[in-house]
């Protein structure tokens, strides 16, 4: 998954974020995680509707791990137009969030929020 989104940093290719979209599915927490901070701006810049629907699932995962790497993403991304364009949408799953569980999801709010 880090060589597939190495790769579509160089050169994006709509396989990829489709790849790791199919990775949320995984029953590996690890997997799950990594797809989740990986599903940045670099994916398809064009199109950062798939990096999104990566990020609602990790999101909406038990998992404190995959939940908190996709609020790292979207801290860190925060810098791409489109891509936090595109983020908004999570608004209001990131207010639902118990920061307890998510201790990250205030940053991530704060990011896209603006």
């Amino acid at each position: 998954m880090l060589a597939l989104s190495n790769v579509a940093r160089e050169k994006p290719d709509a396989r990829i974020p489709a790849f790791l979209l199919e990775c949320m599915q995984d029953s590996n927490v690890a997997v799950r995680k990594i797809a989740a901070y990986e599903a940045g701006p670099w994916l398809d810049p064009e199109h950062p509707e798939t990096a999104v629907k990566i990020l609602r699932l990790a999101l909406a995962v038990k998992s404190p791990q995959v939940r908190r790497d996709a609020c790292r993403r979207i801290v860190a991304s925060k810098t791409d137009g489109n891509y936090v364009n595109a983020l908004r949408e999570l608004l209001p799953k990131l207010r639902e969030m118990n920061v307890e569980l998510t201790p990250k999801a205030p940053r991530a709010l704060a990011t896209i929020a603006k």
